[in-house]
């Protein structure tokens, strides 16, 4: 187990559940730099692509490394910019429950942007909206029927840029083409998102290697002094010495994965919860260094401990959220 280190403690203090847990479990757990006495080994899930056991990636420690995990969220600051990133599943794949269940989940938790892969449905997708006063979305057609989009609430977000893909061309790295927009946020800032939803499974590592290196060379080049986040479904571990994406981790000056600690931590707040200890965390939000002095929090939203068939009438994974001053 790793050592653990000193770290200052951020947290939100909660007055009110909008919906309840199925359990009695608290809905706010603390965890100090990722660790935890009940951390698993590495998972042995078919989507983890690690033959490795080194879980040493290299990587330099932040000051908000304490990160919060929740089963139910209850509230957020509208002075905060509050980002998710949610493969939704084929949505919706079950339907009108799914479409039910997750504008509960949205209006509940009340971020400002949710940026969302593996829509399947576009008509789905708008009677979804219709639930949900106050929001909009940015929508982008991608390969294979997964499509991409930027939800996101109009009172909060003042402008969004119309989407545009970048390496349409190649189809090898990204089956579904990374999509970019910018924001603005009431609170003033603007950052740049890149919508991503790599290759899945063993058989698309080197894919993905190949897709982490187009794109840090894509943002370096072109956004170097810009704020940037990519997030979204990336299809593999980052806790490992062996990731694809150590290109990223290596350069800390430059880069940061938000949600590092998750994955150094246990698999209980993993965002593919998958099977107990055999899950995996294959959601991310990588930061530019331009933002490493505003993140005030990052977190896993358990909404399968929440409400009931999350698995079966939502998603398979689960949502992250970064909160930024």
């Amino acid at each position: 187990m790793r050592n653990t280190i000193l770290l200052f403690i951020l947290s939100f203090f909660s007055t009110a559940l909008f919906f309840s847990c199925e359990d009695d479990s608290s809905n706010v757990i603390i965890i100090n730099n990722g660790n935890n006495d009940d951390k698993q080994e590495e998972s042995d899930s078919t989507q983890n692509s690690s033959d490795s056991t080194d879980t040493t990636a290299t990587n330099e420690t932040r000051n908000w490394d304490l990160f919060e995990a929740y089963s139910c969220y209850d509230g957020l600051n509208s002075d905060e910019l509050n980002i998710l990133t949610w493969n939704i599943e084929w949505f919706p794949k079950s339907g009108n429950s799914s479409i039910d269940k997750l504008a509960q989940l949205i209006a509940d938790t009340d971020a400002d942007l949710i940026a969302m892969q593996e829509i399947n449905n576009n008509a789905a997708l708008n009677n979804l909206i219709d639930k949900l006063p106050g929001w909009d979305y940015k929508l982008y057609d991608v390969r294979y029927d997964q499509d991409i989009a930027f939800l996101y609430k109009t009172s909060e977000i003042t402008s969004i840029t119309n989407p545009y893909a970048i390496y349409s061309g190649n189809s090898s790295a990204f089956p579904r083409q990374p999509v970019v927009t910018t924001i603005k946020h009431t609170n003033g800032q603007e950052v740049t998102l890149f919508n991503i939803h790599l290759k899945c499974c063993n058989e698309g590592v080197a894919r993905r290697r190949t897709a982490s290196e187009l794109l840090k060379s894509y943002v370096d080049d072109n956004m170097a002094n810009e704020k940037v986040i990519i997030l979204g479904d990336f299809n593999d571990e980052i806790d490992d010495s062996s990731t694809p994406f150590l290109n990223f981790i290596e350069d800390s000056a430059r880069w940061y994965f938000a949600d590092m600690e998750i994955a150094k931590g246990s698999y209980q707040y993993w965002s593919y919860p998958g099977y107990g200890q055999y899950g995996s965390h294959l959601d991310h939000i990588l930061l530019s260094n331009e933002l490493f002095d505003d993140v005030l929090s990052v977190t896993i939203l358990a909404y399968d401990n929440c409400i009931s068939d999350y698995d079966a009438d939502v998603s398979d994974h689960r949502p992250v959220m970064v909160t930024i001053k």
